[in-house]
């Protein structure tokens, strides 16, 4: 079995099922990934095992495979080991964690917002607007054209990346779409699709993309991302400013819609 390495984790995993689970055991959900297009020798340095790990990994997986365990490359990570997540990568964290609570509010607009209405048409435009000014220009001028920009983008978990957020464009459109032909069940639809896509994407980042990273960067590239970013937050000052209105508005609108004070999703607080 030549060139093992070099084979997607999720082809190995769909011939080799018990390779799912022994990643599984050392935490890499590569099976419960949608777009496990990695390659099998960068799972250990994308994931970030130490090498007594990986060790065991390739031991493992060469023992169902039925090669011997030096024909199972693997990939271990070189670079620099921070104890806490660099300036910029909790930059791109925090702002995560903003882009967030509009994808926590979907469900509850999906169930609750009829684009029949003037109000509600608004209210999703709203979101639109929200999406693509905070996450598009925001977010992605310091993620994907300045971070991204560094590394090489025919590496897959690159590539898996920007395929993601071209499917959160397009179900963006079709969220605008159904809101122009008032069609209330695709709004729904395209609601609920959009939420589950930034919701695996986000953790695809903040749990695997963004540490690989970290450990890539030199003190010198964290130094000079972190004064790009600062510079794209001045120019862009208004668009966090407006996006955190909208954010708040809406927050409110559905809680005072729900009767019992909370948007769907949370739990209702008791005296």
């Amino acid at each position: 079995m030549p060139d093992i390495g070099h084979r997607p984790v999720v082809e190995v995993i769909e011939n080799h099922p018990r390779v799912g689970e022994i990643l599984r055991d050392h935490d890499i959900a590569c099976v419960d990934c949608t777009e496990a297009s990695c390659m099998l020798k960068d799972v250990v340095s994308i994931h970030n095992l130490e090498p007594e790990q990986a060790e065991e990994l390739a031991r493992q997986v060469a023992a169902v495979l039925g090669v011997d365990p030096d024909e199972v490359e693997m990939e271990v990570s070189s670079g620099p080991t921070r104890s806490e997540p660099s300036p910029v990568i909790r930059i791109l964290n925090d702002e995560h964690l903003t882009i967030r609570r509009l994808v926590g509010l979907t469900p509850a607009m999906a169930e609750q917002v009829d684009p029949a209405t003037v109000s509600d048409r608004d209210l999703l435009h709203g979101a639109v607007e929200f999406i693509r000014a905070y996450a598009d220009r925001y977010h992605h001028a310091k993620e994907e054209e300045e971070l991204f920009s560094l590394f090489d983008q025919n590496l897959e978990i690159f590539q898996v990346m920007r395929l993601d957020h071209e499917m959160a464009r397009g179900e963006v459109r079709a969220i605008e779409e159904a809101t122009e032909s008032q069609d209330r069940a695709a709004v729904a639809e395209h609601l609920s699709a959009y939420h589950d896509l930034l919701e695996e994407h986000i953790s695809k980042e903040d749990d695997v993309l963004y540490p690989w990273i970290d450990r890539q960067l030199t003190d010198h590239q964290v130094g000079t991302l972190f004064a790009r970013f600062r510079q794209i937050e001045n120019e862009m000052a208004e668009i966090r400013r407006r996006s955190e209105e909208f954010l708040q508005k809406v927050e409110q609108a559905l809680a005072v819609r729900d009767g019992a004070g909370r948007v769907s999703g949370q739990t209702p607080k008791t005296n």
